[in-house]
């Protein structure tokens, strides 16, 4: 087998697999940020920077941000296509393309392809997620223009081979037998709290339907999605707009529009709230509490954030201080949110051991007093159990995070091109701080109110232990 094209692949985007916002995944860092360093941190320098936006001829959106002091360039191509447009072939066929749109063999001028790749220092990423795939590189500024040239031959209609086809086959296949307890126990999760629509299975897809995935399943996929009008590409480097912009006329002028079609909100039934239990081959057990929110454009939304970072967000966190420090359970304890356009969830967690020993080394189960104390932090912010302080810290927290996403260029690309994807603007990126920093408690009740009411329960236990 050749090698496989890296992906994002920290701790936080495995178990999100795709499905988790960036700021979102940030949330799950876990140094608590100091009120101090937070508010230094939230004037970045990346939102001084000029930002522009500009539509090609061919319908390709081109978000640009000047950095003059940058020697690092970074460029996002965000396709508006996913998981949740899976709707004429198996699932998983979307994952199984951007794979293989990163194969030589895919392309007429495989030998132009490699050198490219090798020019930029082979620093090509994926992102398949459930409303767009996001093709990405850092590189020199000085080759910002091969790279461009590399992410429009990316996604130049494909030549697919069967032996490459097979090869992603397996790959996913494997990803999907290797996932660990936290991510067996988001799946769980989310086919409860999504049955009967996309979003209840992973990205990937499943065994049985990577099997059925074939050929033309990915090619009419493609020529459905992959056009330039449902294309944005955001770049950060020390080049002015015009000369990117000039790039990227050149760079993507084969590259032609496609029909218009727009996602229609799956309708989902009510969530399963009975708890599931599942025993696998993992080391610790993994419980998950959570419930179904709000998509990203919703009022509540920076509400919902806020309500995220108080129960989960740190070591000042409700979870933290009542699991960990209170009760000494967990090895990990915190909080997921996931928002897409029209639908999000948000899940508490804990990875612990199943049961402790008493005093006098009897065992006794944890996770029963784990589940009520998880659930009943939610509740308490729904019933209006939340401080002035409280909501000052979490504000505090989710703005300093936030700000860290900045550092690096490749973060910011990423920013702007998903904001200009998701929402049709990308200056919600500019924008977060300060909807974060008008969010009031009434706004943080009202969203808890209206979300954290059925609870959907799910649990991995380790093979060996009994259920508890």
């Amino acid at each position: 087998m050749g090698k496989r094209p890296a992906t994002r692949n920290s701790r936080s985007n495995r178990i999100a697999g795709g499905r988790s916002t960036p700021f979102h995944r940030l949330m799950l860092c876990r140094a608590a940020l100091t009120a101090l360093f937070a508010v230094g941190l939230a004037a970045s320098p990346a939102h001084c920077q000029k930002v522009e936006r500009t539509v090609l001829s061919n319908g390709l959106t081109v978000v640009v941000r000047t950095n003059p002091g940058a020697q690092i360039a970074a460029a996002s191509l965000f396709v508006r296509a996913g998981a949740l447009d899976e709707t004429d072939c198996p699932a998983g066929s979307n994952y199984l393309l951007a794979n293989i749109l990163t194969e030589p063999s895919a392309h007429p001028r495989a030998r132009d392809f490699s050198t490219l790749r090798e020019k930029i220092g082979d620093a090509l990423r994926i992102n398949p997620a459930e409303e767009y795939t996001e093709f990405s590189c850092s590189m020199l500024t000085e080759y910002l223009e091969d790279a461009l040239n590399l992410l429009a031959y990316m996604v130049t209609e494909p030549r697919i081979r069967q032996s490459d086809l097979q090869k992603y086959k397996e790959f996913a296949l494997q990803e999907l037998s290797n996932r660990d307890g936290f991510q067996l126990a988001r799946d769980a999760f989310l086919f409860q709290s999504f049955q009967g629509s996309r979003m209840a299975l992973p990205v990937q897809g499943t065994s049985e339907t990577l099997q059925q995935i074939q050929t033309q399943h990915l090619l009419s996929f493609f020529q459905t999605h992959y056009g330039s009008n449902n294309m944005v590409l955001a770049v950060v480097s020390n080049r002015t707009p015009d000369a990117v912009i000039s790039m990227a006329e050149s760079a993507f002028k084969k590259i032609r529009p496609v029909s218009e079609r727009r996602r229609k909100p799956a309708e989902v039934p009510p969530p399963n709230t009975a708890t599931e239990v599942l025993e696998r081959t993992v080391a610790s057990a993994v419980l998950m509490v959570g419930f179904r929110t709000c998509g990203l454009k919703d009022p509540m939304y920076p509400a919902l954030v806020v309500c995220n970072a108080i129960v989960g967000g740190g070591k000042g966190s409700r979870l933290f201080r009542e699991l960990r420090q209170k009760r000494g359970i967990g090895y990990e304890v915190g909080t997921v949110l996931s928002t897409l356009q029209s639908t999000g969830y948000i899940i508490g967690y804990t990875v612990t051991e199943p049961e402790k020993k008493g005093l006098w080394g009897e065992p006794h189960s944890v996770l029963e007093t784990a589940r009520k104390t998880i659930e009943e932090q939610f509740r308490a912010v729904a019933s209006g159990g939340v401080s002035d302080d409280e909501i000052e810290r979490a504000k505090k927290y989710v703005i300093g995070a936030y700000a860290l996403r900045h550092q690096r260029s490749a973060d910011q690309a990423f920013l702007l091109g998903w904001w200009e994807t998701c929402t049709g603007n990308h200056k919600g990126d500019e924008l977060f701080t300060q909807n974060i920093e008008n969010v009031r408690k009434e706004d943080v009740v009202h969203a808890a109110k209206k979300f954290f009411d059925k609870a959907v329960v799910t649990l991995i236990l380790p093979a060996e232990a009994t259920n508890q």
